[in-house]
């Protein structure tokens, strides 16, 4: 049988370091979670349910001022980094609009 894998490399680009730190905190959590240890009780359900796929790496990026992430991967992970952004995405624009 084949194992036909994903590789991907992605920038995101986000609005400030708490957004950078924020996100690294969230990948360290899972990559602890998918080897057995206990997840956080706040850690956002939509993110649990991809730990078996959290096969990517996460690096912060710092350019000329702005900060992001790249997401990359020889493997997969493509479910888990759509989870992730996903994530991310609405949690950067309750935070614009003011919502927690």
């Amino acid at each position: 049988m084949a194992d036909y894998y994903t590789k991907f490399s992605v920038m995101l680009p986000l609005p400030d370091e708490s957004a950078q730190t924020y996100a690294l905190t969230l990948a360290r959590q899972a990559r602890a979670g998918g080897a057995g240890e206990k997840l956080p009780d706040d850690f956002p359900d939509s993110l649990a349910a991809s730990l078996a796929d959290w096969i990517f790496e996460i690096e912060a990026e710092a350019t000329s001022g702005s900060c992001g992430l790249w997401l990359h991967s020889d493997f997969g992970g493509v479910d888990a980094v759509g989870a992730l952004l996903q994530h991310l995405l609405q949690k950067i624009q309750s935070l614009r609009l003011g919502r927690v």
